[in-house]
């Protein structure tokens, strides 16, 4: 792990003000070492800009589907926001039911942030859940 602070902020810690438990150690260390071999293997970026492209597709065919729950889809890539016409909580709430965890961002917004490693057939299962959950829903 790493701190980064402005340089008028960095003045004002000295070495061992700023420390961690976890930080520093063998595990910690290879852990980040096999993530970053993973995050830099050829191809990796560009499957998940494949995988964000795919979630945002079937995002909107739903949004256009179901116009009179969800008001518009944002995002960048995997993170994605579907705004409901209604409280989020709902469509959380289905979701969770059918074995799928989500959040809310705010009131209405429902907040997409699937690991980097998700699979195209589970952003697939992801997006039927969701017509489900959304059609099942009142307008």
């Amino acid at each position: 792990g790493a701190t980064l602070l402005r340089e008028d902020l960095a003045s004002g810690i000295q070495v061992g003000d700023h420390g961690s438990t976890f930080g520093g150690n063998p595990v910690c260390a290879a852990a980040s070492h096999a993530i970053l071999d993973r995050l830099t293997a050829p191809g990796f970026v560009e499957s998940i800009a494949r995988k964000g492209e795919q979630l945002r597709r079937g995002l909107k065919k739903i949004a256009r589907k179901h116009k009179a729950r969800i008001v518009d889809v944002r995002g960048a890539g995997l993170m994605q926001g579907v705004e409901c016409a209604s409280e989020a909580s709902s469509v959380v709430k289905g979701l969770k039911e059918k074995g799928i965890l989500t959040i809310k961002a705010g009131e209405t917004v429902l907040r997409l942030l699937p690991p980097l490693v998700i699979k195209p057939g589970e952003i697939k299962e992801f997006l039927a859940a969701l017509d489900l959950v959304v059609g099942e829903l009142k307008p």
